[in-house]
């Protein structure tokens, strides 16, 4: 589990699996979750312990089986015919960045699907 601690709020936990293949060892992220906090409320009793919520998991937010490339090839193609799951990538991913995500970054997604269609022959 990697806890990315410069994201406070929100924080971001990916849960990692590691097997060994012969002399190769793998590493594959299994899921990726955001956790939030309300500040104003940590704040207001700085002896207790901030309470965190899961905010979402991207495999069961988006309908993922992994997140591996071909998966989220998928998940782009679902995107472009559906704008409402397109709307709430775009929450998230801007949660994550706490910031606005440039229309540009997005066309980069856009081109790099495109990219992994001619690698995996979709």
């Amino acid at each position: 589990m990697v806890l990315h601690a410069e994201c406070l709020p929100p924080a971001n936990v990916e849960r990692e699996s590691e097997r060994t293949l012969g002399h190769r060892c793998e590493q594959a992220v299994l899921d990726h979750e955001t956790y939030v906090m309300n500040l104003t409320e940590a704040n207001a009793d700085p002896t207790r312990e901030p309470r965190w919520h899961l905010e979402y998991a991207a495999k069961v937010q988006y309908g993922m089986q992994s997140l591996e490339a071909a998966e989220w090839d998928n998940l782009l193609n679902r995107m472009e015919a559906d704008d409402e799951l397109f709307q709430s990538f775009y929450r998230y991913v801007d949660i994550l960045r706490g910031t606005f995500v440039k229309a540009a970054e997005m066309v980069e997604l856009w081109e790099a699907s495109s990219r992994i269609h001619d690698v995996i022959g979709a």
